[in-house]
């Protein structure tokens, strides 16, 4: 399998880089429209027209073309993507990424040639008072 993107001579496929492998891959030459929800790490490579669910890691591969939101526990972008991220970690988009929403999350890495038009929201959510949120220590 060919690499999504590098950091010098490394060559690692895109599913190593992913906290897990894969479960759901969707091929270069697959197209998905509507919801696609799932409990797995997923590596798009091709289209998806939606929304994009999961309780795990989302990688978009570079030669991917994604119009959706997406909502997970990490993302990784080296494609490009018209939709706003939301993840509970952390997000990382690539030199060749190409993004055009909001993205919230954790904690974001973005490599130096990556573009990223919209706001960008980092670190805890806090509530209307101006207080993180989370539990509470008992």
């Amino acid at each position: 399998m060919a690499a999504m993107f590098s950091k010098g001579g490394d060559q690692e496929p895109a599913e190593q880089r992913m906290h897990g492998v894969a479960e759901t891959v969707i091929g270069h030459t697959v197209k998905v429209e509507g919801t696609f929800t799932s409990q797995d790490n997923m590596l798009i490579e091709g289209e998806v027209v939606g929304t994009i669910t999961t309780s795990k890691d989302v990688t978009i591969g570079k030669e991917a073309n994604i119009k959706a939101n997406i909502s997970a526990a990490n993302v990784t972008v080296a494609g490009e993507v018209h939709g706003n991220i939301a993840t509970s970690g952390t997000t990382k988009l690539a030199a060749s990424s190409r993004v055009y929403g909001d993205i919230s999350t954790q904690v974001i890495s973005i490599d130096t040639g990556a573009i990223m038009q919209g706001q960008c929201v980092t670190g805890e959510k806090k509530n209307d008072t101006g207080s993180k949120t989370g539990g509470t220590k008992k």
